[in-house]
């Protein structure tokens, strides 16, 4: 959850405002060190926030079956009943992992570039394909008796008289 690194603190719900000493009440201690990074790098802070959770959560991903979808949401959004708010060292870490992170905007952009040329190449191989498909497709009807290996009508009547 958002909430856990810096969150959703103080919204009001549908319902109304949170109760007292509710989670979406309290200011988590990591709020505003998460907001002011983020401010000061924008984007490539949220960036670095996400390489930095996965990293911290990669075994239990990976630990995560294929059919508990729900299982890996839950962990994604570092939710508070998998993690609890008590954990500080935990978010902590996450945190200063993504400070650390030492990603530049020109190696997104470089690894963007790669990535569009990749799928640039897989498109046209594609397309190629497609039209090779095209391209041999018959979308003639041919009836047996329009074959044209068939024997001309007095050929087969002269082959079976001579039987």
């Amino acid at each position: 959850m958002a909430c856990a690194v810096w969150g959703r603190c103080g919204q009001e719900s549908s319902k109304g405002p949170a109760s007292e000493g509710s989670r979406d009440e309290r200011e988590h201690p990591l709020e505003r060190r998460g907001t002011n990074a983020f401010l000061q790098e924008g984007y490539m802070f949220l960036f670095k926030l996400s390489v930095s959770i996965v990293e911290a959560i990669k075994a239990q991903i990976l630990a995560t079956k294929q059919s508990e979808v729900n299982k890996l949401f839950e962990l994604m959004r570092l939710d508070e009943k998998v993690f609890p708010d008590d954990n500080m060292d935990f978010f902590k870490s996450i945190l200063q992992a993504a400070k650390d992170c030492d990603l530049k905007s020109s190696d997104i952009d470089a690894m963007r570039a790669t990535q569009m040329k990749i799928l640039q190449e897989k498109l046209e191989k594609v397309r190629e394909r497609e039209k090779e498909l095209k391209d041999d497709s018959d979308d003639e009807i041919v009836f047996s008796d329009e074959d044209e290996d068939e024997e001309d009508e007095s050929e087969r009547l002269a082959r079976l008289a001579a039987q």
